[in-house]
């Protein structure tokens, strides 16, 4: 992946990942911000407290970033806590890069049936356990294109998945899945920093969302990455 750079460089994992996840793409300098409800063994100020909203993990998650102007990457979940960030302090992210993102769903039947859905996630999570709901979760036709990846990789990744504390990746759900998030589609006009839309070329539906998106958005651009699904991180290694 090729993008525009100002600033440092912060990235930011998606649901169920790890800062681990951007080790082979980092730049010099650069630093991994987690998301809130991820990994809070390692850092309490990720913990997510009971009830949280979508603007209480995106205050937090800002709290976290560094002082000086940034260019923020973030995947899926991350890249829309990123979007949430530029438009919120667009003096502190001088660039966005936006991989696999949705920048959000109307008011109306889709974001009920995806709130449903969402909410389904949170009780297969609580009444089947995180290594049962993330073996699950990996066999969605979302993720289709990574069973040809090694034997090692996947375990890699499902290690990952299960250092989260179900409690906390339940409130992550809650807090920020994209039926939480309010629409932020309405407002990539305002966005006045370059933002690259990445996709993976055989994610048909988020290639098509990163194109949309980068016309509505006035420093927009997008990059397709060949031969990839939904997380071209994972599948460029």
């Amino acid at each position: 992946m090729t993008f525009r750079v100002s600033g440092r460089v912060v990235y930011v994992h998606g649901f169920l990942g790890a800062d681990a996840m951007w080790q082979h793409v980092m730049r010099d300098g650069a630093v991994a911000v987690g998301l809130p409800g991820h990994e809070t063994g390692q850092d309490h100020r990720r913990y997510l407290d009971a009830g949280a909203t979508f603007f209480d993990a995106a205050i937090q998650f800002l709290s976290r970033l560094p002082e000086e102007q940034c260019t923020l990457v973030g995947y899926s979940m991350g890249a829309r806590l990123a979007l949430c960030a530029a438009l919120v302090a667009p003096e502190q992210v001088t660039a966005l890069v936006l991989i696999g993102a949705n920048p959000g769903l109307p008011e109306g039947p889709v974001r009920e049936e995806r709130r449903a859905f969402e909410e389904s996630l949170c009780t297969r999570i609580e009444e089947k356990g995180l290594a049962s709901f993330v073996d699950w979760w990996q066999t969605r036709p979302l993720f289709d294109s990574q069973q040809s990846l090694s034997k090692e990789v996947l375990a890699a990744q499902r290690a990952m998945r299960l250092c989260h504390d179900p409690v906390q990746v339940v409130r992550a759900v809650r807090a920020m899945g994209l039926a939480a998030m309010p629409d932020l589609g309405k407002h990539l006009q305002e966005l006045r920093m370059p933002v690259t839309w990445v996709a993976g070329e055989n994610d048909v539906k988020f290639a098509d969302i990163a194109r949309r998106s980068a016309a509505l958005t006035p420093l927009g651009r997008v990059q397709i990455i060949s031969g990839c699904g939904h997380n071209p991180v994972l599948e460029t290694r």
